[in-house]
């Protein structure tokens, strides 16, 4: 059966009234028509607990050696396990990665999803002022092959003056626009100036240009923790789309730890972003109910293998959340009298797998 001719051309017209106008570089609708249009294509999907949101420019920064990279390769294996991902490294040789990633005593090496593709540069092939030219089209080369997820590592390898405007200003606006024309996600490092003690982050603490901030569509701060020299705190400090988990109210600590060949910031509690900094220091800290368990039975007696059989979890995750419960002073409930919150664990059975020494007398970026 044919079409009817007067729906075809009314069809038409509004094919015609739904193009934009041009007025020199604007593309211009009626309000109600960028969202009606919009509503057609699915919306971004949240990766990470909400971290990482689809189609956005995103900026990941923290001082020096606080493990910006190890929680920037975290994010990108999380991401990895649905869609490709490329992580362009320009800060770690290819053996100062396996080293991260291996553990030479035991023979153990982590194993990447298979999606999971990382990538280096020799500044030695490229002109440093061509440098941020020739990565970004190596993204737009990268997009090619199907690859929506990009981590770049770090900016200030890349865009050298990233300190002056017009420079940030010039490398921003391609990033931004590769977004938007290829449909990326892509996640920059970066660094802040070097502070003295325990600061509140924000994103006025980025370093650079301070104009670069506002060519992302959302930023996450890695804070250094008063209450714990090993410990990290996650806090969003721009956003866009969504929600914002993880504001100076809920900010996510953790620890860096090694396990199996695999360096990553193992998840300890929420907290305030006051707690960590030390302005409340000393109150009385939420202790993880997992901490709570393990530590209330090992107080009662039991063994650390009897406690990870019972709770089906590792011998090192035991005795991991046993230090945990030292360090934030709990203090067990416990049936039998005169048993300390937490006995020396040396005596204790050796778990199947030791838990590796933690990495803070190693560089952890």
């Amino acid at each position: 059966m044919e079409d009817n001719p007067i729906q075809a051309l009314a069809a038409e017209g509004r094919k015609a009234q739904a193009l934009p106008i041009k007025i020199g570089a604007l593309s211009v609708k009626r309000a109600n028509q960028w969202v009606e249009e919009s509503l057609t294509r699915p919306d971004p999907r949240f990766f990470c607990n909400g971290l990482i949101v689809e189609n956005e420019n995103i900026v990941l920064f923290a001082v020096s050696n606080a493990g910006k990279s190890i929680f920037a390769t975290q994010l990108a294996e999380e991401i990895a396990a649905e869609e490709p991902v490329l992580y362009i490294d320009c800060e770690l040789s290819d053996k100062q990665f396996q080293l991260r990633y291996t553990d030479t005593e035991l023979g153990i090496r982590h194993v990447f999803p298979e999606n999971f593709l990382r990538a280096e540069i020799d500044p030695e092939d490229i002109d440093g002022s061509d440098m941020d030219k020739a990565i970004l089209s190596s993204v737009e080369e990268a997009a090619k092959f199907g690859i929506r997820k990009i981590f770049i590592d770090n900016i200030t390898f890349i865009a050298r003056d990233s300190e002056k405007a017009s420079a940030a200003s010039e490398f921003m606006k391609r990033l931004v626009k590769l977004k938007k024309t290829l449909g990326l996600t892509i996640i920059v490092l970066a660094h802040t100036p070097k502070v003295h003690g325990y600061q509140v982050m924000s994103q006025y603490s980025l370093a650079g240009s301070a104009q670069l901030i506002n060519f992302f569509d959302s930023a996450i701060a890695i804070g250094l923790s008063a209450e714990n020299k090993n410990y990290r705190y996650v806090k969003q400090v721009k956003y866009r789309a969504g929600e914002k988990h993880y504001d100076a109210s809920n900010v996510q600590v953790y620890e860096i730890i090694k396990e199996n060949g695999r360096t990553f910031f193992d998840f300890i509690k929420p907290s305030t972003e006051a707690q960590q900094i030390g302005e409340t220091i000393g109150d009385a800290l939420e202790v993880p109910e997992d901490v709570k368990q393990i530590a209330d039975l090992h107080a009662k007696g039991k063994t650390l293998r009897a406690i990870a059989e019972e709770l089906n979890v590792s011998l090192g995750l035991v005795q991991r959340r046993l230090k945990k419960a030292e360090k934030m002073g709990y203090k067990p409930v416990s049936n039998v009298s005169d048993v300390s919150a937490v006995s020396d664990t040396e005596n204790e059975e050796e778990p199947d797998s030791p838990v590796q020494q933690e990495l803070w007398n190693t560089p952890t970026d």
